[in-house]
């Protein structure tokens, strides 16, 4: 990465579930819905996953992978604790002088059982398996 200034440092907000965090990828793509002031909330077995929104799936989280690898320096949040805390979390892990305290609090987008919802669930994690994620 020899085109990024040294003066440049990267947070990474990553989710420690990944099943969790592709299913979330999964269903919004198949359903072009990424936010909803309400929720996104999904029909029992409403949402069929096509094996090409699983396969970008995997092109976005080995890019994700490859940046981390090849960045001299970065800092890593954990998804789970931003969901959580907020922006406690978050203020708790940066040590910069010129943040102020703010209110930031993660929006629940799924509040149902994202594997009900998908029809195939069975492929996608077959799919998934075949992976071996971090």
């Amino acid at each position: 990465m020899k085109f990024i200034s040294p003066d440049v440092q990267f947070i990474f907000l990553q989710r420690q579930n990944v099943w969790e965090n592709c299913l979330s990828f999964l269903l919004s793509h198949e359903t072009l819905k990424f936010y909803s002031p309400k929720g996104l909330q999904f029909d029992r077995n409403s949402v069929r996953i096509h094996e090409k929104t699983f396969e970008l799936f995997c092109i976005y989280k080995n890019a994700y992978e490859i940046w981390k690898e090849n960045l001299p320096v970065y800092r890593e949040l954990i998804f789970e604790g931003f969901e959580t805390e907020g922006s406690d979390y978050i203020l708790s892990q940066l040590s910069y002088p010129q943040v102020e305290k703010f209110q930031l609090r993660y929006p629940k987008q799924n509040p149902g059982s994202k594997e009900d919802s998908i029809s195939n669930l069975q492929d996608v994690r077959k799919w998934f398996d075949q992976q071996n994620f971090k």
